[in-house]
């Protein structure tokens, strides 16, 4: 589900809602090919620009929108959708990633044919990137302050498992994930993508 919003021409968007496909056909690709449905749609109606909100804990959805697609994600929204009692979200504030994909980007047309962008941490890691959030032993999140020109941040393998086997450890993920990732794009920092293991990548231009 989703709507068509701003002014046109410069400004018209559409905004994707609602897209879904059933737990048991979430790895065969339904969603990336849901997309590109979409994608070609406005396309061919001559709308450029799509966007939607994301939750920045969700490692997934992270990989799926900033490599699969070719989307970015320009600003961090704190507890957006305010309390929310679904079984996903329930527990825990609502903070989301506007994402925005240019449709007609270089980028969204490499993911397209199959060429996401695909980062190697331990390569961004060996060229003097900091780890401003990463996993601790004992899964909790360990922060760092840095000004290093190229961060790195983790999120957990499955935050909305551990919102039911641990409530107190998710909220801290939240608040520390809103310290971490979305003060930096408030310093100017911009997300350059994500990677399967979970990690967001800043860059400061």
């Amino acid at each position: 589900m989703g709507w068509l919003g701003g002014a046109p021409p410069a400004e018209l968007h559409v905004h994707s809602h609602i897209l879904g496909v059933l737990p048991d056909r979430e790895a065969r690709g339904l969603g990336f090919e849901l997309k590109q449905h979409q994608r070609r749609w406005c396309l061919a109606r001559g709308i450029t620009l799509m966007e939607w909100t994301t939750d920045p804990l969700v490692r997934r959805n992270a990989y799926f929108n900033l490599s699969k697609l070719g989307a970015v994600a320009p600003k961090y929204l704190v507890n957006f959708y305010g309390e929310m009692r679904d079984g996903i979200n329930a527990g825990d504030e609502s903070d989301r990633l506007l994402i925005a994909w240019r449709l007609d980007s270089q980028a969204a047309k490499s993911a397209a044919a199959g060429r996401p962008n695909e980062l190697d941490v331990d390569k961004l890691r060996s060229w003097g990137s900091d780890a401003i959030v990463s996993v601790g032993p004992a899964g909790e999140p360990e922060v760092k302050a840095s000004s290093a020109r190229v961060l790195i941040c983790q999120v957990p393998e499955d935050i909305v498992a551990l919102r039911h086997s641990n409530p107190g450890l998710a909220r801290e993920w939240r608040f520390a994930l809103r310290h971490a990732l979305g003060g930096s794009l408030e310093r100017g920092y911009e997300i350059t993508g994500a990677t399967r293991s979970g990690w967001y990548v800043l860059e400061n231009q």
